[in-house]
C-alpha cells in the first residue's frame, strides 16, 4: 500500500472517531467508553495489519492522523 492510502484510511478512521455523547440519557457514559474503547481498538489493529504491509509505514504518524490519543480513564 501506498502512502496515499495510509491517509485516506486515516482520513476515514478520523471521521468515525466516537464524539462526546448526551450525559442526560441513561448509560450513555457507558455506550460512549464502549464505542471509544472499540473504536481505538480499531484504529492500532489496523496500524499493526498495515505495519506488515509496508516495511516504511510510520505507526504513531498513522495514529496521529486518526485522531487516536489515549486519554486517561
Amino acid at each position: 500500500m501506498t502512502r496515499k492510502n495510509f491517509i485516506t484510511i486515516a482520513a476515514a478512521l478520523r471521521l468515525s472517531k466516537p464524539a462526546l455523547g448526551d450525559r442526560k440519557r441513561p448509560n450513555s457514559a457507558a455506550i460512549e467508553q464502549g464505542a471509544r474503547m472499540q473504536w481505538e481498538h480499531d484504529c492500532t489493529s489496523l496500524a499493526d495489519v498495515l505495519a506488515l504491509s509496508n516495511p516504511l509505514f510510520d505507526r504513531s504518524r498513522f495514529l496521529d492522523a486518526c485522531g487516536y490519543y489515549k486519554v486517561p480513564r
